[in-house]
Order: structure tokens, then sequence, then C-alpha cells
């Protein structure tokens, strides 16, 4: 994120003696930000110094057996998110065809709602990660008490949030823009799309 926020200010203005490629920069510092993410990520797994690692030495084979359990649990979740996903771009070709002004609403109004998602995220995974232990355990009395305290935490959070969101949506719309009009567009949505958020807190992210 510090590598995509340095790189999109050079890029997209032309500061640091980078060209200023407005959009395009914009998605050449994601790009490059998500590459140094990866090798990053990588070079801590083949350095095999913590409890996960990667060994690239020969002879390598997949784990037929443990793939088949991967996809087996792994399958509908990637349905889910490729559903989200083909959700958000319909979402995103409607708000196009309301014109400019209301697209560029709803972009903002999803970066300022990005940050009340990501507690949901941290508390989903959280939560897998205690049930998974527990489970494990062969406890399901901890499994089910780390669900329920992930979900109430979460939910308690983003109501919270959602508070705010609805009360001050302007003030949080003239963090990303002065234009008075994506303001007034961006703080009416921030107040539906907050609602549906709590929900979404509970049911998808934690349970």
């Amino acid at each position: 994120n510090v590598v995509n926020v340095i790189l999109a200010w050079a890029l997209i203005f032309g500061h640091l003696g980078m060209p200023a490629l407005g959009v395009a920069g914009s998605a050449w510092a994601a790009g490059i930000a998500r590459g140094v993410g990866t090798a990053i990520m990588l070079a801590v797994l083949m350095r095999g110094r913590g409890p996960l690692s990667l060994d690239w030495r020969p002879p390598w084979a997949p784990d037929l057996g443990l793939l088949r359990r991967t996809l087996r649990i792994g399958i509908p979740s990637m349905i889910e998110m490729v559903l989200m996903s083909a959700g958000m771009l319909v979402y995103g070709v409607f708000a196009i065809h309301l014109g400019t002004d209301v697209y560029a609403a709803q972009r903002i109004t999803l970066n300022a709602i990005s940050f009340a998602f990501m507690p949901g995220l941290g508390y989903a995974m959280a939560a897998t990660a205690l049930t998974g232990q527990a489970l494990g355990a062969k406890d399901p009395a901890r499994a089910k008490a780390s669900t329920s305290y992930a979900t109430y935490s979460a939910l308690a959070f983003m109501t919270f949030v959602a508070l705010i969101m609805f009360f001050f949506g302007r003030q949080v719309m003239r963090i990303f823009t002065p234009d008075p009009e994506l303001i007034e567009i961006g703080a009416e949505a921030l107040k539906v799309v907050r609602a549906a958020g709590v929900e979404l807190s509970t049911t998808d992210f934690d349970l």
C-alpha cells in the first residue's frame, strides 16, 4: 500500500521526475505495487525461517490429494467471489449509464466504504483461523464461541462506522472531492450502502 500511494502520487501528477500519466499512472502504480508485494511474499516464503515456506529444490511434485481437498474447499468461495465481482461490474455499468457525475460519485463512495470493509475482512480471517484451530482440537464449543465473538464484534464496529457514514456523509465525501454535486450524490449513496454494509459484515465476511 505504501508503494502504491507513492507511485500513484508520482505517476498520476508527474512528481519525482516521473511522467504525468493521469489515470494510466494509477493503473501502473497498482500493478507495480502488487508485483512488489508478490516478490516480498515469495522472498519471505523461500527463506524458510517461518512456519510456512516454499521449497523449490528438486524433486518437486504436486500433492494431488491435497490439491483436491483445496479445490473442494476453495471452489465455493471462488464462485462466491466471481459472482460478487460480476455484480459489482454490472453495478458499475448501470452507474456509467446514469452519467459521469453519478459514476464518479459511485467510485468515490466505494473508496470511502472500503475503509469500513477492511476490519470486517480482518474479523473474518481471525474467525476462520480460530474456528479451524478449535475444530482441529475437536472443541466445537470453542469454535462456536470464536465465530460468535467475531460476528458480534464486526457487527458492533460496522454499525458504528455506518452511523458515521449516515450522519457525516458529506464530510466524508469532502475528503475525496471538493465538487458540491459529487458530495451531495455520494452522501446520499453512503446512507444506503453503509446500511447494507452492516448486514454484509455479518452474513458474508464472518459467516
